[in-house]
């Protein structure tokens, strides 16, 4: 198999293989362990577990982040694929195993005269066995991969710039093809809102409509467009949810393709900063969207008036943030059952509970961006983007520096979490797996004492520690000794309080 790439070196560097430690042994061990701390410690209940499977970095890194967005996809044998973005290159990964994964191909982003177009920002979607892709880069145009002969290889069906020479990013609902901020030659490059493509033909798509950004009457035969752009949008159902960047969000109404109209905005709303992108609820009634801004927090909107006729006001039901108060950034926001999942830049994959809308708080993370210092952002760098809909369960996120991290999501026990707290401390675990250090934050309202101890499969402690922890945060680090590998469990006390945590560490090598 001949892998198209530009002028990237690539390999498999780092496929992490985590050995699968739930067998009864550590159960049994797990349970003497927790049965052990004092009944007056607070108790934790059941939350989601997010852990590294696998990971792969094989681009050489030089200056500019190499990596961007990425999107997934199911056959019909239930193979489970990762695509992923680079400066110069698209890869197609097999995830169906979540701690083996395979580069099955790899194939240059586009080309101009010749020349690999290199590009920032990448984006696809999928429809039926085929993979469509757009570049925001001059010239990059629209190319369609039929992902059937997988997973072998990618067979590369279309590559064209006469209906798009470069789009930012792209949506497919029913057999329309969304294609928002994008640029034709025959335009003379200028920039449309969103152009809509037929994928009657998969392999061949076909010009629908443009769209015409409404304008506002200055007088005196002037005029002013009410957004520039479409910087990404959703669509279901002929209704598309348009991200218009500090102008708002626009939605429309594209029963008819040819002449959409417009039904309601979403402007000078709380924390309106560059609004990004956004998702819907399986039932249509709730509006996950980002504003691509430091201090901008995550907004969640009641949308269910958009079903009926008459008046339709939406209303905020809530405001989220992972650090938003610290500068952090959130990217793109996905909705699936009563999770959102986001890429958080910086914070890397953060998993949000909805159950209560009112009160949508954060229950799981990792970290894909360990190179910030904690409480410290410094703005789009880290996740760009994650992929939550697979039916095995698995999550994909791709991270600017880092590559591709394939993630498992399990209900069990707090034991299993990035996060242990209790009233007076909390702990974030840096990263787990882990390498040579274990790094962890902890953070007080008041200056109090920590003893840390790692302890191996046995219950025997090989590691013992007090940290002076003051108001605020206490970054905490611990070497591990070379002759432990795998699973450790770790335990934090303070006062009363005593929190328990199984960690990886990966294998030397990885």
């Amino acid at each position: 198999m001949k892998l198209e790439i530009g002028n990237w070196k690539f390999g498999l560097a780092h496929d992490l293989k985590l050995k699968n430690c739930r067998n009864s042994f550590l159960l049994i061990v797990l349970i003497f362990i927790v049965s052990s701390i004092p009944k007056n410690v607070c108790c934790q209940n059941l939350v989601p577990n997010l852990d590294l499977s696998s990971h792969w970095d094989g681009h050489t890194h030089i200056g500019v982040p190499p990596y961007n967005s990425l999107w997934g996809w199911t056959d019909t044998d239930g193979r489970e694929y990762a695509i992923l973005g680079s400066l110069d290159s698209i890869y197609f990964f097999d995830v169906t195993n979540p701690y083996k994964i395979r580069l099955c191909d790899a194939r240059a982003g586009g080309a101009y005269k010749g020349s690999v177009v290199s590009s920032r920002n990448r984006e696809f979607k999928t429809y039926k066995n085929y993979c469509y892709a757009v570049a925001d880069a001059a010239y990059a145009g629209l190319q369609v991969y039929d992902l059937k002969y997988l997973p072998d290889s990618v067979h590369k069906v279309y590559d064209d710039i006469t209906l798009s020479s470069n789009a930012h990013s792209l949506y497919i609902d029913g057999t329309r093809l969304y294609l928002s901020w994008n640029k034709r030659m025959q335009n003379g490059d200028n920039d449309i809102p969103v152009t809509v493509l037929s994928l009657k033909n998969p392999e061949i798509p076909t010009f629908i409509s443009d769209l015409v950004a409404p304008v506002q009457d200055l007088g005196g035969g002037k005029t002013l467009s009410e957004f520039e752009y479409v910087h990404d949008l959703f669509v279901r159902n002929d209704t598309a949810y348009c991200c218009c960047g500090y102008d708002g969000m626009f939605i429309y109404d594209y029963k008819d393709s040819i002449h959409p109209h417009l039904l309601q905005t979403i402007a000078n709303y709380i924390d309106a900063g560059y609004n990004h992108s956004c998702w819907l609820s399986t039932d249509g009634n709730l509006l996950v969207f980002t504003d691509e801004t430091q201090y901008a927090r995550v907004k969640l909107y009641d949308v269910s008036a958009l079903k009926a006729s008459g008046q339709r006001h939406l209303n905020e039901v809530c405001l989220f943030s992972s650090h938003a108060t610290e500068g952090s950034i959130g990217h793109n926001a996905y909705m699936k059952g009563k999770l959102i999942y986001m890429s958080y830049y910086e914070d890397g994959v953060v998993v949000f509970d909805m159950s209560d809308s009112t009160n949508v708080h954060e229950v799981a993370s990792y970290d894909t961006y360990p190179q910030n210092q904690p409480g410290q952002y410094h703005g789009t760098i880290g996740c760009w983007n994650i992929y939550p809909f697979f039916p095995s369960g698995t999550i994909i996120a791709s991270d600017m520096e880092n590559g591709l991290f394939v993630l498992r999501l399990d209900s069990v026990s707090a034991i299993n979490s990035n996060y242990i707290a209790c009233n007076t401390l909390n702990i974030k675990i840096i990263q787990n797996p882990f390498k040579e250090n274990i790094n962890l934050v902890a953070n007080t309202s008041t200056s109090q004492k920590v003893e840390i101890s790692l302890y191996d499969m046995i219950g025997k402690k090989f590691f013992s520690s007090d940290y002076d922890c003051f108001p605020g945060s206490t970054l905490i680090n611990i070497p591990c000794p070379s002759r432990i590998s795998g699973t450790i469990i770790l335990t934090a006390k303070a006062g009363n309080c005593t929190l328990t945590r199984k960690l990886i560490q990966m294998e030397a090598g990885n």
